[in-house]
């Protein structure tokens, strides 16, 4: 990928990241300690979702190259 067109889609997508944390400071304001108490289980959900689709992306990739190989 070029330098330019990496730089720019890591800028887009640090304000995107940034501006949703911003965002999400502004609504829930002084309800910050019930923020804390479910950190811990978004963010396992969250590493779950992620080996989920890691996991299925590499099943998929791995059926798609047998089955070519087989042809």
């Amino acid at each position: 990928m070029p330098v330019r067109q990496f730089a720019i889609y890591t800028a887009l997508g640090s304000v995107l990241w940034n501006a949703g944390f911003i965002g999400l400071g502004w609504i829930l304001g002084s309800q910050w300690l019930l923020v804390k108490q479910y950190a811990s289980i978004v963010e396992y959900v969250m590493l779950a979702v992620a080996v989920a689709g890691g996991l299925l992306w590499f099943l998929w990739h791995r059926c798609k190259t047998r089955h070519t190989a087989k042809k």
